[in-house]
């Protein structure tokens, strides 16, 4: 076990005193034979020291080993780095022991920035983006209000008819989003009026039909004006005295036929008064 060089000291000493309770017999004292037996380094601010022990008698000595003081190096040594933010630290190292000096602050390098510039939208606002190139932080700033929508010209989804509505709409010329819908007034019907004529048979009427749709409506209705027929027909069955004929009537206006009865003549006496009475 490696001993201290006070616990050697304290060795040699019991040593030494025990041999100079021993009696020497005669003649002069032998010069003293040191011989080195434990050092201990000098440090850069602590002294050193050397212990000498007399091989004959146990005497001990020491020699003192002067501190060496530091030993700076000439190079710079960086004990804490900058960062974008926080200063560092530099200095100059001793090469043999933890002691520093010459300590210089390196001052934050600051953000190596790389700015991008977003352009506002329709409805989002624009800024300024900033990130470091070193480090990733990022941050906006410069807002710039949304630009807001540009409506674009009406777009027909429907056409309306005489008598539905159409639809319409528009989007934003820019991003393109549905802005309004409306709708588009029905057209309504434009007639042209034509008078029908009542017959014999049917009833009359004013006829409007739309030029657009073709749609068809009748107003100011007429009766019918029944037929025309001569006051005499054309004879089917002669009619007699006690039996009744039949004619044929023809309309003067449309040409419709018709069948009707001639009545029975009836007796024609004359003069003879004899005959009646009979009768």
């Amino acid at each position: 076990m490696k001993r201290t060089l006070k616990q050697t000291l304290a060795f040699f000493s019991l040593v030494t005193l025990l041999l100079v309770s021993v009696p020497l017999h005669g003649g002069a004292a032998a010069a003293h034979d040191f011989q080195l037996v434990q050092t201990e380094p000098a440090t850069c601010t602590a002294d050193g020291a050397r212990l000498f022990v007399c091989a004959d008698c146990g005497e001990t000595r020491t020699e003192t080993i002067p501190a060496l003081g530091h030993d700076f190096s000439e190079d710079w040594t960086v004990d804490r780095p900058t960062t974008c933010t926080e200063d560092g630290q530099k200095s100059r190292h001793c090469t043999r022991c933890n002691a520093v000096t010459d300590v210089l602050r390196l001052r934050a390098t600051g953000h190596e920035t790389v700015t991008t510039v977003v352009p506002p939208t329709c409805a989002d606002r624009g800024y300024t983006h900033h990130v470091c190139s070193v480090c990733g932080v990022a941050w906006d700033d410069q807002y710039v209000p949304p630009a807001g929508h540009t409506p674009g010209l009406w777009v027909v989804d429907s056409e309306p008819t005489c008598e539905a509505q159409g639809l319409r709409h528009r989007s934003c010329t820019v991003c393109g989003v549905l802005m309004e819908q409306a709708t588009i007034a029905a057209l309504g019907h434009i007639d042209t009026d034509r008078v029908v004529l009542p017959t014999c048979t049917e009833r009359g009427y004013t006829l409007h039909t739309c030029r657009r749709c073709g749609r068809q409506t009748q107003t100011k209705f007429v009766a019918a004006t029944g037929h025309s027929f001569p006051e005499t027909g054309a004879r089917i069955l002669e009619p007699t005295c006690t039996d009744k004929g039949s004619e044929r009537v023809v309309c003067t206006v449309c040409g419709a036929a018709e069948t009707r009865a001639v009545p029975a003549l009836g007796h024609d006496y004359g003069n003879n008064a004899a005959a009646r009475e009979k009768v």
